[in-house]
């Protein structure tokens, strides 16, 4: 019987240390289960945004963090969706500071600009910082946004975006070029992008014209469907806005949740114990 307690005890010990150790685990994989479900796409609304980045908050320098496993999974040719998500969640953030956004943007400003349709690897890496960069207006930004916008599909309509947020006088008449031939192009269709140009060129027009850079004859007003062009047919354009790719928006459950797991585990331990002694006593008394 003595053998018997002694196996249980051993039991339970390693039982501890292992849920111990999963939940070690659980910790530092939490980290990378919210960097990889960061909200986006048609599902992330401000509210969600706000919950994620109040679990974020939670982990000691996470916006760093999140900075050493983009560059840990592009090192490692990670997939063009993995780096997008890590991006996003950077993006979602709002707090790099200068030394960060140098690292971020430090391998885009060595690239060439892709005139045809870059690797899918680039491609998403190229768009998830310029996605980034929108949040943080420098001259060096625009310029990134200048020469992006001579790039192929997605690359060329995030700069687009980028441009619109943070862009001055000159990325305003560059956007106006574009938006003209991006026009030209998809003359006789409904074009559903070009209602996105649209509407993002009339932000920024209001925008430099409150900041006094432009004169108030220079708004424009975001354009119908009918304005977009008269339709032959109604098709979506052949070139994708991936400037926000699909997200799954979830957030993760509490870790408070597995701390009861644990709690209800050793109270279910101990109740063995108590009937294993009870039973041992019995057997003593009937002995």
């Amino acid at each position: 019987m003595k053998a018997r307690f002694v196996c249980v005890l051993i039991t339970l010990v390693c039982r501890a240390q292992i849920l111990s150790a999963e939940l070690e685990l659980n910790r530092n994989d939490k980290f990378e289960f919210l960097v990889h479900t960061c909200p986006n796409g048609d599902r992330s609304t401000p509210l969600l945004i706000q919950r994620w980045n109040m679990e974020m908050d939670k982990i000691p320098n996470a916006t760093e963090k999140i900075l050493d496993l983009l560059e840990r999974f592009r090192s490692q040719g990670a997939s063009g969706e993995q780096t997008f998500r890590i991006l996003t969640a950077l993006w979602r953030r709002q707090n790099l500071q200068p030394g960060q956004l140098e690292r971020l943007a430090r391998e885009i400003r060595l690239m060439d600009t892709p005139r045809e349709r870059p690797n899918h690897q680039d491609q998403n890496y190229i768009v998830g910082v310029l996605n980034v960069l929108r949040d943080y207006p420098t001259d060096e930004h625009e310029s990134l946004g200048l020469k992006f916008l001579q790039a192929h599909d997605s690359v060329s309509l995030a700069a687009y975006n980028l441009l619109a947020d943070i862009g001055g006088v000159r990325s305003f008449h560059a956007l106006e070029h574009y938006l003209a031939e991006f026009r030209r192009a998809n003359e006789g269709y409904v074009n559903w992008s070009i209602l996105h140009l649209e509407e993002r060129m009339a932000f920024m027009s209001r925008r430099l014209v409150n900041e006094g850079k432009l004169p108030p004859s220079a708004i424009r007003s975001p354009v119908t469907v009918e304005e977009a062009g008269r339709p032959i047919r109604l098709e979506r354009s052949n070139t994708p806005n991936q400037a926000v790719a699909p997200g799954t928006g979830a957030l993760p459950e509490s870790s408070g949740l597995i701390a009861w797991v644990v709690i209800l585990m050793c109270f279910a331990a101990l109740g063995l114990l108590w009937i294993f002694l009870r039973q041992l006593t019995r057997k003593k008394k009937a002995a």
